[in-house]
């Protein structure tokens, strides 16, 4: 797909099942993110741990939609400007709290 990386992009989050006090409904934006070109929002995401990304999605100016877990499949297609993160190994990674 011909993809514009360079697209502004917002990430958006819905806090965990388990997060203390009153879940919100639906994604909420994440205010103190500002807009940032779609590649680097990705890359962001890329380096998280995978069950972390569940919660978040990417939304961009023209309206996509791209749910955090499935940012590595959309980084794999042609012209993604940034090399795929490895996996971090033994490296043991905390979980994101609401």
């Amino acid at each position: 797909m011909d993809r514009n990386w360079t697209e502004l992009a917002w990430l958006e989050w819905t806090p965990p099942e388990d997060a203390v006090g009153p879940r919100a409904k639906g994604f909420q934006r994440i205010g103190s993110v500002r807009p940032e070109a779609l590649a680097k929002i990705m890359l962001m995401l890329l380096r998280w741990e995978t069950e972390d990304r569940s919660i978040f999605r990417v939304v961009t100016e023209s309206g996509a939609i791209i749910a955090g877990n499935e940012v590595e499949s959309f980084a794999r297609e042609p012209g993604f400007p940034f090399r795929i993160p490895a996996p971090a190994g033994n490296v043991e990674a905390l979980p994101i709290r609401g």
